[in-house]
């Protein structure tokens, strides 16, 4: 018996329900998905029609007047979901031209998509001489590029919102009184956040002025969504139900490797690597996916429940991968905790370590400072002058509280290997070091205060098996004594799974996995994904300047691995201010409107939490912004949301915009010179490859910082002095 179609459909495709009568989205799940299971190509059915001019596989589906678009491979047997609308909307979206004579792919499709066009109407095309007008009505379907947003509140619509344009666009009478009073962008804007016409009423308005990107109908590497047998799609968009409710459709390393869980107690440990925005952090959420439900078709051990621990750094990509599972499977989370690393290490610290003050980053090297001047012999006949307490501060924090060498005697420091550390210390040097630590341990202990990373490499020497399995994300940006943690709490050592990007790493060092715990060998079971789906192959080539400081090159932004096509990057030069505020509103409006996304897909990203707050105060009411850190991070926050950079790690949102470039960064105790300057480097890169489909910079006009020096004009956008709105 011949095996089912699978139906496959992209983000935008959701999108295009939005504005489709409910009685159309019943029919696609009662009727409409059955017969493209079975049979999507055969012409036999009345409803089915191959697309005239298109190669074999692009076909529609007549559901009255409304079409469904979709591509078929019959070697793979799937079936890929385009386009769905009313029969004039839907094919000027395609760029499908239905004229009496002229039917087929538009010169557009011909440029961009050459493979799609069948040699009749390529020849069609290229003698024609110009394009077709395009019309008030969109029953001719114009053939040349649409128009684009601006961003600029003055600018008027490509169409004027009469009554009769809103009825051949089949928006509901009850809405037109607020649609035909506007006129410009700006009216468009503040009726678009107003929020007083539904979503997808708003939308489809927008598709019919601004037809989407061609690219996300028809790029075939953008991220496909797996609309299961049972699973009723339709209601799930009139339900209004997030596309995370479908599995991704795996590219082949991905689903390698995520098939080694689908078997019962698979063996480890694990360790996935690659760049930003090729799914690392999902991956692993499938994964624990997978295992739950091994499990629970197994009748193994079924006295005791599967536990599996989910950790990483920052609380705010907690919430977002809780967030996720909470969507990938319900069942999967009661199986699965998801926490933060130190919240992790507080509920492991004895009380009598929970009762001690946490000491700050900043507070450590004044604590330092006080037992050196009060302490000549720490620095008497010292051949470094630069260990200074901020270089202490450091070299205790991350290397010898870092790495768990607290516990143990002088010689482990003495022999400890600190490669990536950025400077070397002799005999002489260490021995102060050491020196100034037993001296700040007694101070610490005297004053009942602790350090984070003292807290981890305490909870490390504790902790006792408590998981099955262990996940942890973004494993680089760990210190390797909070990893020793986790390496404890996980039953068997071979259950351990870390994600990592060396290029990120933030707090880490050049160490190799091994030498952060005996029991990280991953030989035979490491994968590195080089596919990226989150970032635009235009921002890859723009912001790829800063790999050259990266230390691991593997797994770099390489614009041939990106799935998706979109914009340049921009880099605005403020003068002053207002100035800045004026290129970040246009910005932002003009990208949320052509992406078809609410407020909260755009983030803000700033040095300090001080300029988020002050940046957060000046923008706009209506872009409802927001200062937000890692203490009070919102998932679900429906405006903007202004972070430090720090904060936004491990994080990924559609619209980014980076801001107050020319202030510093938060100081970097112990960096100076070219240490400090590649760490902002690197800290600059984490904040770009947080952007994946639009990116702007905003910066200070003659104060343009080291990192931005390699920005040019063959991939980004330049835009130069103030402007109006």
């Amino acid at each position: 018996m011949t095996s089912e179609f699978r139906i496959t459909c992209r983000n935008h495709f959701s999108r295009c329900c939005r504005g489709v009568p409910e009685q159309v989205l019943r029919a696609f799940d009662s009727t409409i998905c059955p017969i493209l299971r079975e049979r999507p190509n055969d012409r036999t059915v009345a409803a089915i029609r191959k697309l005239k001019g298109w190669t074999n596989g692009t076909w529609r589906y007549r559901q009255g007047n409304y079409r469904v678009v979709y591509r078929v491979d019959p070697q793979l047997r799937e079936v890929d979901l385009l386009a769905i609308g009313k029969r004039d909307v839907v094919y000027r979206h395609l760029r499908h031209v239905a004229q009496t004579g002229n039917t087929g792919p538009s010169r557009e499709i011909l440029t961009s998509y050459p493979q799609l066009v069948e040699e009749t109407r390529q020849l069609e095309l290229s003698q024609q001489v110009t394009l077709e007008p395009r019309t008030g009505a969109t029953e001719s379907i114009d053939t040349g590029s649409p128009e684009s947003l601006s961003g600029d509140v003055h600018a008027a619509l490509p169409y004027e919102l009469s009554e009769t344009q809103l009825s051949e666009w089949d928006i509901s009478q009850e809405y037109w009184t607020h649609l035909t009073g506007v006129h410009t962008e700006g009216d468009f804007w503040r009726l678009w956040n107003s929020r007083e016409l539904p979503a997808n009423v708003m939308e489809s308005v927008l598709d019919a002025l601004y037809p989407p990107p061609i690219d996300e109908l028809l790029n075939e590497q953008a991220p496909r969504r797996v609309i299961e047998p049972g699973q009723d799609f339709g209601q799930a968009m009139i339900d209004g139900l997030s596309m995370e409710t479908f599995a991704l459709k795996l590219d082949p390393p991905q689903d390698a490797f995520v098939s080694q869980f689908a078997r019962l107690q698979p063996t480890g440990p694990w360790i996935l690597r690659g760049g930003p925005g090729t799914g690392k952090s999902t991956m692993a959420l499938y994964c624990i996916k997978e295992l739950c439900h091994a499990r629970q078709a197994s009748l193994l051990d079924t006295t005791r429940p599967l536990r599996v621990l989910f950790t990483t750094y920052t609380r705010a990509l907690v919430e977002m991968s809780s967030h996720l599972l909470q969507h990938l499977d319900k069942r999967a989370v009661t199986y699965t905790d998801v926490t933060n690393i130190d919240r992790k290490v507080h509920e492991i610290l004895p009380q009598e370590w929970k009762d001690r003050r946490l000491v700050l980053d900043h507070e450590l090297p004044g604590i330092l400072r006080t037992l050196l001047n009060s302490d000549a012999t720490l620095h008497s006949g010292d051949e470094r002058p630069e260990l200074d307490p901020g270089f202490l501060a450091v070299e205790i924090e991350e290397v010898i509280f870092g790495r768990g060498l607290g516990n143990d005697a002088w010689d482990s420091y003495r022999e400890v290997e600190r490669s990536g550390r950025g400077r070397r210390l002799g005999p002489k040097q260490r021995e102060r070091v050491w020196d100034a630590y037993t001296r700040l341990i007694d101070s610490l202990e005297r004053r009942r205060l602790r350090t984070f990373n003292q807290s981890r490499a305490v909870a490390a020497h504790v902790a006792l098996p408590q998981y099955d399995y262990v996940f942890i994300d973004e494993a680089q940006d760990l210190s390797p004594a909070a990893i020793q943690m986790c390496v404890k709490l996980c039953h068997d050592p071979a259950h351990l799974f870390l994600t990592a990007d060396l290029n990120q790493s933030i707090y880490g060092g050049g160490l190799s996995w091994s030498s952060v715990h005996e029991e990280l060998k991953f030989r035979g079971h490491g994968t590195v994904l080089k596919r990226n789906y989150r970032t635009t192959r235009q921002l890859c080539e723009g912001i790829g300047f800063l790999w050259r400081t990266a230390q691991d090159e593997t797994a770099g932004l390489d614009p041939d691995d990106a799935a998706r096509h979109g914009e340049y990057p921009m880099c605005a030069t403020c003068h002053g201010e207002v100035d800045e505020r004026t290129h970040v509103e246009k910005f932002l409006r003009r990208s949320l409107m052509e992406e078809r996304l609410n407020l909260s897909c755009a983030v803000i990203l700033c040095p300090r939490f001080h300029d988020c707050e002050e940046l957060a105060a000046r923008l706009d009411p209506c872009f409802r912004a927001r200062a937000m850190n890692s203490k009070n991070f919102d998932s679900k926050y429906q405006g903007v949301r202004v972070m430090p950079i720090h904060t936004a790690k491990g994080l990924e949102f559609p619209v980014v915009v980076i801001a107050r470039v020319g202030a510093s960064p938060p100081p970097q105790f112990g960096l100076h010179g070219q240490e400090l300057a590649d760490h902002n480097e690197r800290l600059f890169l984490v904040a770009c490859s947080r952007a994946q489909h639009r990116l702007m910079v905003a910066a200070p006009a003659g104060m343009m910082p080291p990192a931005l020096s390699g920005i040019d004009g063959s991939t980004w956008e330049l835009v130069e002095g103030s402007m109006s709105t």
